[in-house]
Order: structure tokens, then sequence, then C-alpha cells
């Protein structure tokens, strides 16, 4: 990982073997120490406040998020749903009040898409909204930019929810998914990411309002993005070799950066990465 001073996003954690293990960055370092704590663990670095997913149910059998101190470690647990519903993918809101996670079901042993549970920090309550329509969860919820309203892709459309499960707004005919680790919305809060086609060989910028006649087209092939790096440019993944690599590119599909490198694609394919947009 190469990181600056003046990075726009750092990495503050990530998993291997597809979630099994969590590693988390120690607050001003650069070390990375394992926590059995949480199975994810998503920094605000505004406030040096965490989400971190519990790795075990409370005795009530309740899964839960703590909002972690990042500096001292101390936390505050909020219940979330009742097993078997349980949560993944935490994020904060832009402007730090709440945080999301997107809702799984146990059943069987399969995790099946729930809907998505909201949490609001400062009263340290969290609330479970079921989603009825089929797949709601399958690509993760995430935050709209002004912090009022969730969305995530349903049905190949991509459809925002207010923070009470209501349906606010859909937009159809906007591209399909792509898996974005981190922001999907840009910063100035005006355009989320995907691919302009089913094939996935570019990626679009559209803006969250659905009112843009013709999107920002990226000639850029993955399948897997760390999000908005600012407000003109993304950092992604590319295929390098036998492994991966984490680079920069700007609005028009050219590499301004080298980030990282995972030189083995088996180890790459098991491994998560949480970023975080550092403090201004």
């Amino acid at each position: 990982m190469e990181e600056t001073d003046g990075d726009p996003i750092k990495l503050a954690s990530y998993t291997v073997d597809r979630g099994k293990r969590l590693y988390v960055r120690k607050h001003a370092t650069d070390t990375f120490s394992a926590d059995s704590r949480y199975f994810e663990y998503a920094l605000d670095s505004q406030t040096n406040l965490a989400l971190g997913t519990d790795a075990d149910y409370s005795t009530d059998l309740f899964a839960t998020v703590s909002i972690v101190d990042h500096v001292t470690g101390a936390k505050r647990t909020v219940k979330v749903s009742r097993k078997p519903v349980f949560p993944t993918t935490p994020r904060w809101s832009p402007d730090g009040r709440h945080g999301l996670v997107t809702l799984y079901k146990d059943v069987n042993g399969n995790a099946v898409e729930y809907g998505y549970g909201i949490i609001d920090v400062a009263a340290e309550q969290g609330r479970a909204y079921e989603i009825k329509e089929t797949g709601a969860g399958e690509w993760r919820f995430f935050w709209d930019a002004g912090s009022r309203a969730v969305g995530t892709w349903v049905g190949g459309r991509m459809t925002f929810y207010d923070l009470n499960g209501k349906l606010l707004r859909t937009l159809p005919n906007v591209g399909s998914p792509v898996w974005v680790e981190g922001d999907d919305i840009s910063p100035s809060g005006t355009r989320f990411l995907a691919h302009c086609t089913p094939e996935g060989t570019a990626l679009c910028a559209r803006t969250t309002s659905g009112d843009d006649p013709q999107p920002i087209t990226i000639p850029f092939t993955s399948n897997r993005l760390i999000g908005w790096w600012d407000d003109d440019h993304l950092a992604v993944w590319r295929t390098k070799g036998a492994g991966h690599e984490a680079v920069v590119i700007d609005m028009s599909g050219q590499v301004t950066r080298v980030l990282a490198t995972a030189p083995v694609k088996a180890e790459f394919d098991r491994m998560g990465f949480r970023f975080t947009r550092t403090a201004s």
C-alpha cells in the first residue's frame, strides 16, 4: 500500500479469508492489528468513531453494532436486529449522525437479503427495516448525499429509501450494478457509480436525482471499485499480471497513480478493504 499525508482516503481496516479475520489500523499509525471482536470496522475520521459489526449476539439474541472510540477502544453497543437477521457493511452518514448496515437473514445456512438498519449514534438506538423487493441489499445499501436517504440496486434499478423504511424514488435505466467498497456517492454528493452496460466495459457517473441527460462515461474496465478519490478521480482495482492493482484514475480513464498491489488473485479475492475519507 502506498499512501501520502495528503491522500483524501486511507485504508482503515481489512479482512482476510472472506471476512473470517479482521485487521484494524491503530490510531495515527501505519500499524494494523487483528481484532476478533468485530466482523467489519468502518471508521469516520472526522469524529474518530467507528462502527463495528459485533461477532457475538447479545444475551437476548440480538445482532449488535458497536460505536467504538477509535483512539481508546471504548465502545457503546447498539441492538439492531433479532437473530437470525444480522448486519453487514457498516457505513457512516455524511453528517456523522447515523450508521447504516445492510441486513441479511440466515435461512438454513444461507444468507438471504432482508433490508437495512439505521443506527442513531447520539441516542444509541438501532432500527431494522425489511425490504420486500427481491434482491434489495445484494449490492449493499449506501448513503445518499444529504444523510436523509439510503440507496441500493433493486431489480436493475437504483432505488432510494428514507430512514424509516419508506420508498422515496426509483431511477430506471441508469446502468448496471458495480461493486463499490467505499463511497458510492461523490464527495460533492451529486453522482453515483455504475457500469454503463451489463458488459461492464466502462463506468458511468450518474446524478443521484436521475435528471442528467448524459452521464459521465469513464472508459475503464473494473468489477471492483474502492470508490471516489475526489470529485474528479476514482480509486479502482484492475487486473495486473496474475493479481490485481489499485490505481487512481481520472474521468477519462487515465491512471494517475498506483495505490497498492495484490500479486496473488486467489488471496485478493478473499480480502475486503475499508477506506475512510480523511479529516479535512
